[in-house]
């Protein structure tokens, strides 16, 4: 996997973050961007606990909503 993915701020700009927390933060700050939306996707059955709690620990922190996921 690699460090960073793409992010399009304005469907035109591209920025990089790493897949954290702490980087989308960072982006959010760089950006003016007051609330981001997460969608976790679950891929595996196992995942589901563990993500969907992860999503329940991240929701109203600094701006971010995240949302529960679903197989």
């Amino acid at each position: 996997m690699e460090d960073n993915c793409e992010v399009r701020i304005d469907g035109n700009t591209k920025v990089f973050i790493n897949r954290t927390l702490e980087g989308l933060k960072k982006l959010m700050l760089e950006n003016n961007i007051n609330i981001f939306i997460v969608l976790p996707v679950i891929m595996k059955l196992s995942q589901f606990d563990s993500l969907n709690a992860y999503a329940a620990e991240i929701t109203g922190k600094e701006g971010v909503i995240s949302f529960g996921g679903s197989l």
